[in-house]
């Protein structure tokens, strides 16, 4: 009925007052645009110069309690054409607002609005902008900080909102009428199920709507299973006794509070997914809490509804298989199926696909069948461990013989072990030695036993008499004329006299040295002979 106060605010330059959230028993805050240096109140977060501000009063005006500007740092002009303001219960500031620097367009002249440069958060939603999008701010109690920033549109310019609902609700929802996509074009983002996902305004404007959530409290939960739908009521369906596992999307709380419809229910101070099995086939109500008693609403709540049925699925048999062998897995009455390893690095949707593990591996099998039921289970393939099975041997030269053979087990542990020698002999000794009656090639393995596996090493040994003359008589013709020594490989010989000179050598022998020019006497020879062994010794020539 009559005027209590009457005020001004602002700079010296241009100001307008573009909002107003009044409540007569409240605090009064003030949303606006500027081309001055509107004062930022210390400790308040805010951008110098910026085209944008905010004005806390007194609810009777006479003092301010704080002042900001936000926007691009500098610019001096607005951003932003402000649509909607809140301030909620715990005095959150939410601002919404449209920049479009397209200028002229359908006879309309616009302020050169812009919104490059405004800031976002590493949440944001979308942080990128080409200066003509939809801008979405949250700052905290009374503008200490930025809480949440992002940008929101398409690429086509002309983004705008001529009048036309823009509102925020008290738990941070804004809601949206826009002008959208005006010079044609259809990436204006839009949701699954949108009523239209395209402009049908023939490259005119197309109206918008969009809904946002930047709430501080939300309690949100969705089935992170993979689960189908019913195919008659629509509602998520799970099989007994398959477990139902829940994603929990909620923001802000500090204790969450799950019930599931049967009786049972868990409390978490985290975001973690929940698994739950249901026992009894039905329709259950999911209920999840979001608390946080610091918070304006305290406690936010989500739900929806599942179904529960009983499923007719079946798996073949658990596996046993030796390592290196593979394993058919098996799953019977579904249309669809989806294999996946318990390490992850296996998965198939054949019915019965083969695997090949090196380890114990448990193969988590989803059926789905013709009512969408899904069903799941396990098979579980344990593998015996392969068996290491090496060996080596040693052949025993004595350089005027064929050479026994030392062989001996560097295998693993098993439970049992044979030696097949090539020649029919077999053996059962970890070590032992052998002497070969002929020389030849012949196949060695060494076969080890663990359950019902079998696993060997096998080589090809060559075996063969090694002879090294100690006497030769080059002046005696057709009778030790030259130092031949008697093996079929390669064989390197060093010769030297009996102060240590050497006299000869030759990689390679060709057993054609007659001492050449070298006097009657002893000498020493040293003969390599390839992959089996050096003999040394003395080697006496006579003239």
């Amino acid at each position: 009925d009559y005027i209590i106060n009457t005020t001004y605010i602002g700079t010296s330059s241009y100001d307008q007052v573009y909002f107003l959230d009044l409540d007569s028993d409240e605090d009064v805050y003030l949303l606006g645009q500027t081309r001055g240096d509107y004062p930022i109140t210390p400790g308040k977060y805010g951008n110098p110069g910026a085209g944008q501000f905010i004005h806390k009063l007194s609810k009777n005006l006479e003092n301010t309690l704080f002042t900001t500007a936000f926007g691009s740092e500098g610019r001096r002009e607005p951003n932003i054409s402000l649509t909607a303001f809140l301030v909620n219960d715990c005095n959150n500031l939410y601002v919404a607002g449209w920049g479009n620097n397209s200028g002229n367009f359908n006879g309309s002249n616009y302020m050169e609005l812009s919104t490059l440069g405004l800031p976002v958060t590493e949440n944001a939603f979308s942080a990128t902008t080409e200066g003509q999008d939809f801008y979405l701010m949250v700052l905290d109690s009374d503008a200490n900080s930025l809480l949440y920033g992002t940008f929101f549109g398409g690429s086509e310019a002309a983004i705008h909102v001529d009048g036309g609902t823009s509102r925020f609700d008290k738990s941070g929802i804004v809601y949206h009428s826009v002008c959208a996509s005006c010079l044609g074009g259809s990436s204006f983002p839009v949701t699954s199920g949108a009523w239209s996902a395209t402009n049908g305004a023939n490259g005119g404007c197309n109206n918008a709507a969009f809904k946002f959530d930047i709430a501080s409290l939300r309690a949100r939960l969705k089935i992170s299973s993979d689960i189908k739908p019913h195919p008659i009521t629509s509602m998520p369906n799970v099989c007994i006794p398959d477990h139902i596992e829940f994603a929990n999307l909620s923001v802000g709380g500090k204790r969450y509070e799950w019930t599931f419809g049967d009786g049972e229910g868990i409390t978490l101070t985290d975001t973690s997914r929940v698994v739950h099995y249901y026992k009894t086939p039905g329709v259950y109500t999911v209920i999840l809490k979001a608390i946080d008693e610091e918070t304006c609403i305290g406690k936010d709540v989500a739900s929806l509804q599942v179904m529960v049925s009983q499923g007719n699925f079946a798996v073949g048999d658990d596996g046993n298989i030796c390592e290196g062998d593979t394993y058919q897995l098996e799953a019977y009455g579904g249309v669809q199926y989806f294999w996946l390893s318990g390490d992850g690095l296996f998965e198939s949707t054949f019915r019965t696909p083969i695997v090949a593990p090196t380890l114990d591996t448990d193969y988590y099998v989803t059926i789905v069948d013709e009512n969408t039921c899904v069903g799941r289970d396990t098979v579980k393939v344990e593998v015996v461990p392969k068996v290491v099975v090496d060996f080596e041997y040693l052949k025993m030269h004595d350089c005027f013989s064929r050479p026994a053979v030392k062989f001996k087990s560097l295998s693993g542990d098993a439970d049992s072990f044979v030696w097949s020698l090539g020649n029919g002999i077999t053996k059962d000794e970890r070590e032992f030695v052998y002497n070969y009656e002929q020389d030849g090639v012949y196949n060695v393995s060494l076969t080890a036993t663990r359950e019902f596996c079998t696993y060997e090493k096998r080589i090809n040994l060559p075996v063969s008499t090694l002879r090294v003359p100690n006497i030769m008589t080059p002046d005696i013709p057709g009778y030790n004329d030259t130092f031949l020594v008697e093996f079929g490989g390669k064989v390197d010989i060093k010769v030297y006299n009996r102060w240590g000179k050497k006299v000869y050598e030759m990689d390679d022998y060709d057993g054609q040295w007659d001492g050449g020019d070298h006097p009657a006497g002893v000498y020493y020879y040293e003969a390599d002979i390839s992959n089996e062994t050096v003999c040394k010794g003395w080697l006496h020539i006579i003239r």
